[in-house]
């Protein structure tokens, strides 16, 4: 039986989840044998990209989303194959084996603060109803996710296999040293940085409140503006002088930051993995995390923790505790580990 990797993610600009999908697939193709998994993607990808042992192939033409829908759906039907949907959507008539990586939408109703963020909660609904009364299998990226599936579906949770998450990749990319002279405010070693797309349960307030409370320190946020960004996750109308908004940063600017930054602030509320922090822990950096959500069971003993809803924080304080050496969930959390895993889970599929 042959597999077939949902090529959506293609169309879409790199964030956590088409990270997580680029690395893991870049794994299998070193240990699958070749015509065992392929990649279809909608002709809107504007660059392919090329591996030994998995085939990519253009099929269909329309948007993204009608395509993940129509086309995608289709070409499995018609050949028999089974698909792999590696980001959280999938087709909602035949969703095969999907990672689903959070279920923060459905969960966290206190989210939906917009238009946008009211027609993705019933999309990901119907997804995932979709997902647990037609899939055989369902991966998810951390202990955490799991719990929240089966507690909130009641999906079995023998059928929900656990992968995670890399920072591997970080290795590849050179640090992009101008962005310290692009921004004269910041200071070597002396900011607080935080990175991820400006969304509500990020809990970008929580940096903002800590800096009002701490005007001597200088915060860096990176991050984007996207569909679930409010009012009040922006940059907009906000007067803080140290807290200095980037928005979009390439990775060579943000290895940059995290090998130079005081420490690392992922104070999310609600979290199925993390990979920024998770990056910025392999480049040496302190990383302060909240203590909710799976957040607790990647970083362990080696993170700084803090309640996401108390903003009276002494950080100098904080960052002078003890935390273990990192060097056990670095070797834990790699892409080829999970890769392997995958790859056992899908030849048994195939018994």
């Amino acid at each position: 039986m042959k597999f077939v990797i949902n090529g959506k993610f293609l169309t879409r600009m790199l964030s956590g989840q088409e990270r997580f999908a680029y690395e893991l697939i870049s794994e299998l193709d070193r240990i699958v044998p070749a015509d065992f998994i392929e990649i279809v993607a909608p002709k809107s990808v504007k660059k392919l990209p090329r591996y030994k042992n998995i085939k990519v192939k253009i099929y269909g033409d329309m948007t993204p989303i009608l395509w993940e829908q129509t086309a995608y759906p289709y070409y499995l039907w018609k050949h028999g194959y089974i698909g792999i949907n590696l980001c959280t959507t999938c087709p909602i008539i035949k969703p095969d084996i999907t990672v689903i990586h959070d279920i923060c939408q459905v969960v966290n109703k206190n989210f939906i603060q917009n238009i946008y963020a009211a027609l993705s909660y019933v999309y990901y609904a119907t997804m995932r109803r979709s997902v647990l009364c037609f899939s055989n299998i369902i991966l998810t990226v951390s202990k955490f996710s799991k719990k929240e599936i089966v507690k909130h579906y009641g999906f079995p949770k023998e059928k929900i296999h656990v992968l995670g998450n890399g920072w591997q990749h970080i290795n590849r990319i050179k640090d992009n040293s101008t962005i310290l002279t692009k921004y004269p405010r910041i200071i070597p070693h002396e900011y607080f940085l935080a990175a991820s797309s400006l969304t509500p349960q990020k809990n970008f307030r929580w940096i903002r409140e800590v800096a009002k409370r701490n005007p001597d320190k200088q915060f860096v946020i990176s991050g984007k503006k996207v569909g679930l960004t409010t009012k009040d996750d922006s940059e907009t109308g906000r007067d803080e002088k140290n807290i200095l908004y980037l928005g979009y940063t390439s990775d060579a600017d943000l290895k940059c930051l995290m090998k130079n930054c005081k420490a690392f602030i992922h104070p999310a509320i609600y979290e199925g993995f993390g990979i920024p922090p998770l990056e910025a822990l392999s480049q040496g950096a302190k990383v302060i995390v909240s203590n909710r959500a799976s957040l607790p069971e990647i970083f362990q003993q080696s993170a700084y923790y803090i309640d996401p809803y108390n903003y009276d924080v002494d950080l100098d304080k904080l960052l002078k505790k003890n935390v273990s050496p990192p060097d056990d969930i670095l070797q834990y959390f790699s892409w080829k580990t999970f890769a392997k895993k995958l790859y056992v889970i899908l030849l048994k599929y195939n018994n």
